[in-house]
């Protein structure tokens, strides 16, 4: 077995997972999450769930605002929240750090009372590629990448539940290695412009090292120490 791996694994043998480390589960997302339907902030900060960027002010979006004027029935964010739009199959997920207001076509998810989980931990893995498979089997709708994921069927997925403090330790992980991978795409491309050849190489790491955290392919608190993760 890989030194970076965990110990012991379990045969788990469910849609789009065969093995997790041992005392790692799958748990209902009911069990989890809460659908948040609070209307009538129409002063609140209006939010955007990006493919990119996660939740972010819509002022910060380069583009036309094509919200309605009447904000009544958007839907009221908190930080911690998580939310996903119609494009939940593109990436449109995000984990909210702010206050405000997001379009009505957007699922909000809040923390069930009692239940203790890391939120982030929750946003990578519904950023994965598996994942997004996954819910669009639960998803239906007239546009193809634009399939509504409603409440009422995401609750009945299922999600990987790792012990809070090794969601913690993965968010950790995974907060810092992101962050750098970000910054040195940006940077990149702020040199050589839109056609820098490698953009697509560590966005494809970026996405791999993710997935195999999320998965429990790999052992997070064994790479903590390794400075050249990323060669």
């Amino acid at each position: 077995m890989d030194l970076n791996c965990y110990k012991e694994y379990s045969e788990v043998n469910y849609d789009y997972i065969e093995k997790l480390p041992s005392n790692w589960k799958l748990v209902p997302n009911i069990a989890l999450f809460q659908e948040r339907i609070e209307r009538g902030f129409p002063e609140e900060t209006l939010l955007s769930v990006t493919i990119g960027k996660g939740i972010i002010k819509q002022e910060d979006i380069n583009k036309k605002d094509s919200s309605t004027s009447d904000k009544s029935k958007y839907k009221l964010v908190l930080p911690k929240d998580l939310a996903y739009s119609i494009r939940f199959r593109q990436g449109a997920v995000g984990y909210s750090t702010m206050r405000g207001i997001v379009s009505p076509a957007c699922v909000i998810l809040k923390v069930k009372k009692n239940v203790e989980i890391n939120p982030r931990f929750f946003y990578y893995q519904f950023k994965t590629e598996f994942y997004k498979n996954y819910a669009e089997r639960y998803s239906y709708g007239i546009a193809d990448g634009q399939i509504p994921l409603r409440y009422k069927d995401f609750k009945r997925m299922y999600s990987i539940f790792p012990p809070i403090s090794t969601q913690n330790e993965i968010v950790q992980f995974l907060d810092n290695r992101v962050n750098s991978i970000n910054k040195i795409m940006e940077i990149e491309q702020s040199l050589v412009g839109k056609t820098w050849k490698n953009a697509g190489l560590l966005e494809e790491y970026k996405q791999r090292l993710i997935s195999d955290c999320i998965l429990g392919r790999v052992n997070v608190s064994k790479l903590f120490n390794i400075d050249n993760i990323l060669v």
